[in-house]
């Protein structure tokens, strides 16, 4: 549900029922011999309180965000990694500080209060990328009944707070027993406040928002954004009168584009001539337009080097050129104007960089337009979305993180602007094939071959280069003690134009096997074999990030003495709107047994709405890939 108020109405400006005295350092007998959360029985441990109050200092002319967080541990051996905090900060030293920060541990001993707090040692900074760092800490003495509670204040400078002041999350993984937004705002600004929330809010005499007994939200599968369905308030800053200038932003994304096409830092940098620009347009003059974008793209993203570190001039694309160095924006504003000047109709578009942060329709603003990448469109039905700042990506490919999501579309050329959907309409090919023998003493020795391509092909590889090949493969054979991989090899690691080959030699002990059956699992070391949607209700969108095709052929040698004495159905299932398609088939010749599994995606994206059709689909398509192949002795 959500509602649209204005932020003046709700906020007002004091403290609230978070009285000070229940700040850093306050000591709660009652607290400290809690054994469970009130609201949600089960919890291994419970937010107490997490509050925030923001307010402006006319002087310095910065904002302050003043955060405290007290957590309650009921299961201390379950509460693996509740003592470890992280906290995000932007790397501009310039207009942002981390500082006051402070933590602490308060446990009771045998009726004694002890305190253990950090000290700033213990306190690590550590940079992530060009954009963030974090600072990382982690809480001493924990066991069950400690309170752990940390507080800490940001500045930043109010020209880079305008558009974007931060959400405030009332939920999150634990159960929160009180979350609470005090803010206090400097005269001449107005924005909007919208709620995204379904449990109601409190408020007291001072208009200060609080949320109470706040459950926990669990990650569901293949979950479009964490944060998004998140209990929250966005705020949207609509103008700021300062120094006796009004600067206005705007209430719709084609206004917020139309800035964008405008700004002499940013769309119109595309009109700039690059020198020797005209090398590279009569290189691809008559080639097709797929072609050309290929070299094009191919040539920026080889020769630029992305230095977002530098503190280069960033509104000058011709000196970007020169200097071949560039922050990521820069690299596809130039790669933008030669796919123009070769006659495609290419333009930039903004995205998020944050997958919990996602741009939404329904909520026009600055906040979340972190980075810009070029849309290609060839035809009617046909388009490309290229980042050519990451030397791994490719012409071909919609990055990943963008899949699913909405982009700000601005055409400079013909001035014009509004969202788009970036979607990949194109099937992403998985295809496995087992050879095996069965043997009479309930064993199956055989081979497999796992061939992906697209973003199988990626998120494979990246799985593997993280976990390591002995921990891959243990997680491919799911573990299964039953299961012994005795050769695996990786085919086409380095060659992005071929499929990924896994080949895998292994021997099987076939469970549940005796003297006079043996039964077998078809879908060995596919990614199909437990059903992902268990639970009847959901509250997320469903993401499959792409439109997958699963194959899988098996081909088994039946032993001497036994004889076929149950195989899976042959059956054909579809959703009722077309959207996923089950082809299941199995046949017995000459003492081999052929099966073949083809599970086809025509969407990638279901609203929630969708998916108590979703949810029964799964449950019989999952009925029907748990047959096993049954042989009996003759």
């Amino acid at each position: 549900m959500k509602y649209f108020l204005s932020l003046i109405t709700l906020f007002c400006l004091h403290l609230s029922l978070f009285a000070q005295t229940r700040g850093f350092g306050y000591i709660d007998t009652a607290e400290l011999k809690l054994t469970s959360c009130e609201f949600e029985k089960d919890a291994n441990a419970e937010v107490l309180v997490d509050y925030c109050k923001l307010k402006y200092d006319a002087q310095t002319q910065t904002f302050t965000i003043e955060h405290y967080k007290r957590l309650k541990i009921f299961n201390a051996n379950a509460s693996s990694g509740l003592g470890d905090v992280s906290l995000k900060i932007p790397n501009y030293s310039e207009v942002y500080d981390l500082s006051d920060l402070k933590a602490e541990t308060i446990n009771l001993n045998n009726g004694k209060i002890e305190i253990s707090r950090l000290d700033k040692k213990s306190f690590y900074k550590q940079k992530v990328d060009k954009w963030i760092s974090r600072i990382t800490f982690s809480f001493p003495a924990i066991r069950n009944g400690s309170i752990l509670e940390y507080t800490y204040k940001e500045t930043i400078d109010h020209l880079v707070f305008l558009p974007k002041i931060p959400d405030w999350y009332f939920q999150g993984d634990l159960p929160v027993k009180s979350s609470e937004c005090d803010v206090k705002l400097p005269k001449g600004y107005t924005f909007l406040h919208k709620l995204y929330t379904k449990q109601e809010l409190t408020t007291n005499s001072d208009s200060v928002v609080l949320m109470t007994n706040v459950p926990s939200l669990q990650e569901e599968p293949f979950m479009n954004s964490y944060l998004d369905n998140l209990e929250h308030i966005s705020f949207v800053v609509t103008s700021y009168d300062g120094s006796g200038k009004t600067f206005n932003t705007h209430d719709t994304w084609q206004d917020i584009g139309a800035s964008f096409v405008f700004k002499e830092s940013y769309g119109q940098q595309l009109k700039i001539k690059l020198k020797g620009e005209e090398l590279l347009v009569n290189a691809v003059k008559n080639m097709a337009p797929e072609q050309k974008m290929a070299y094009l793209f191919k040539k920026i993203r080889d020769t630029l080097t992305c230095d977002d570190d530098k503190s280069y001039p960033y509104d000058n694309l011709g000196k970007a050129w020169n200097r071949k160095k560039c922050s990521t924006e820069q690299i596809n504003m130039i790669l933008c104007r030669f796919l123009q000047l070769g006659g495609l109709n290419a333009n930039l578009v903004l995205v998020s960089n944050d997958s919990d942060e996602p741009i939404l329709p329904s909520d026009p603003s600055f906040k979340n337009l972190d980075e810009t990448v070029v849309h290609v469109q060839i035809d009617s039905n046909k388009y490309y979305v290229l980042d050519a700042s990451e030397k791994n990506n490719r012409w071909d490919q919609i990055p990943y993180e963008l899949l699913n999501t909405y982009g700000l579309y601005m055409n400079v050329q013909n001035p014009a602007a509004g969202l788009v959907f970036i979607e990949d309409k194109n099937k992403v090919r998985s295809v496995v094939y087992t050879n095996a023998e069965i043997s009479a003493d309930g064993k199956m020795k055989g081979a497999t071959q796992i061939s992906n391509a697209g973003y199988n092909r990626i998120k494979t590889i990246k799985k593997y280069k993280e976990d390591g090949e002995t921990k891959y493969t243990e997680e491919l054979r799911e573990k299964d003690n039953n299961v012994k991989i005795s050769s695996f090899k990786i085919e086409n690691m380095e060659v992005d134009t071929l499929p990924l080959l896994q080949n895998i030699d292994f021997v099987v002990d076939l469970p549940g096997s005796d003297d006079d059956y043996i039964f077998i699992n078809p879908l060995l070391f596919s990614n199909i074999r437990k059903n992902p949607f268990i639970n009847s209700e959901r509250i997320s969108d469903i993401d499959f990030g792409y439109r997958n095709n699963h194959s899988i052929h098996g081909r088994y040698k039946i032993p001497d003495g036994y004889k076929v004495d149950a195989l899976p159905k042959n059956i054909t299932m579809t959703m009722p709107d077309g959207s996923i398609r089950l082809k299941q088939v199995a046949s017995v010749e000459d003492g081999i047994i052929s099966l073949h599994y083809t599970i086809d995606y025509n969407r990638s994206y279901f609203k929630k709405e969708e998916y108590p059709a979703l949810y029964d689909f799964y449950k019989k398509m999952y009925e029907m890939l748990s047959q096993q192949i049954v042989l009996k002795k003759s």
